[in-house]
């Protein structure tokens, strides 16, 4: 909690600062910024709903990083926030949709079709990125190293397991065991909260996984939708991210995880606080989807090979 505050305490004074620069600079804008970018390397697209306290820290994280386009998703917020965003997103490479309670997998499919990076990230409303370049530095440099990379994310890594059968009389409710969790009779799978090995030559934290969740979660746009894109199977929410990352490693792609230091979870409101009936239906359907796909590759472990055959190149494993 304490280191929390401390970082949000950083970006309000960022915030505070950048404000007073301006003001005493001029209320014109710059001629680079209105110069729009034909051929961005890098686009970051915000789902967003409800998160109105988040927006300048949001903002502000993107416009320290080198992100060439930023597009915001807002879902239908009733709390003032796509006014705000109106008035935030005011250089030639911003774009604000409006939708209304469409959800991460239809809205996030419509916006990589938009946007025109080389790179996409796909960033949360509750998930803050750090105030500095390098989430995004350390992330292009990993695409730069690995060819084959074309997933990477930055919350958790997770390798899939069979569920465990529901016996009679007992508890058939989410539990977490060390670094196992998981539903019995719906999924399981293994936590990774931390990369497993270090690149030695630029002192970075990384392995590869089955798959990673967001955010952020790093797409190279071109083979992310030759490979089909986010499946709409999945809609409105849940379990997509774990398709699209399994579909990779089946075509012969990787998936990787790195360390973002985002700070998670902040700010009250949001998708599931206005879904709590409907989140735990959505997510037992499709886990069921996910295993009736996938659990020949799950339960023979192909996948688990695949992941252990790349990680394999590492020589230093972080304890």
């Amino acid at each position: 909690m304490l280191k929390k505050a401390l970082i949000l305490l950083k970006y309000k004074f960022i915030n505070f600062t950048k404000s007073s620069l301006v003001k005493k600079v001029s209320n014109r804008k710059t001629e680079v910024e209105f110069i729009y970018n034909e051929k961005p390397k890098i686009s970051a697209i915000v789902q967003f709903f409800n998160k109105r306290q988040n927006i300048s820290n949001l903002i502000n994280a993107l416009r320290l990083a080198p992100i060439d386009e930023i597009i915001v998703i807002d879902d239908g917020s009733s709390d003032g926030s796509y006014q705000d965003w109106i008035e935030q997103l005011n250089q030639p490479n911003d774009f604000l949709i409006r939708s209304n309670d469409l959800y991460e997998v239809r809205t996030y499919s419509r916006a990589i079709d938009l946007a025109r990076g080389e790179y996409i990230i796909l960033l949360q409303d509750d998930d803050i990125p750090p105030a500095s370049p390098a989430w995004v530095e350390d992330a292009i440099s990993l695409f730069e190293t690995f060819p084959k990379l074309l997933i990477l994310g930055g919350r958790l890594g997770l390798d899939l397991l069979m569920p465990d059968r529901i016996n009679p009389g007992e508890d058939s409710a989410y539990k977490e065991e060390g670094n196992i969790a998981g539903t019995p009779g719906v999924n399981k799978y293994r936590i990774i909260k931390k990369p497993e090995f270090l690149i030695s030559e630029k002192n970075l934290p990384f392995m590869f996984a089955e798959y990673v969740n967001r955010a952020p979660m790093f797409l190279r746009k071109k083979e992310a939708l030759d490979l089909g894109g986010i499946s709409q199977e999945f809609a409105p929410f849940q379990c997509d991210d774990a398709d699209i990352c399994i579909r990779a490693w089946l075509s012969g792609y990787q998936v990787g995880f790195y360390n973002s230091d985002f700070v998670r979870d902040v700010g009250i409101g949001g998708m599931r606080l206005f879904n709590k009936e409907a989140v735990p239906k959505q997510a037992i359907k499709n886990w069921q989807l996910i295993y009736s796909k996938y659990s020949d590759v799950i339960e023979n472990q192909k996948l688990n090979g695949l992941v252990a055959e790349s990680n394999s190149i590492f020589e230093k494993q972080l304890e």
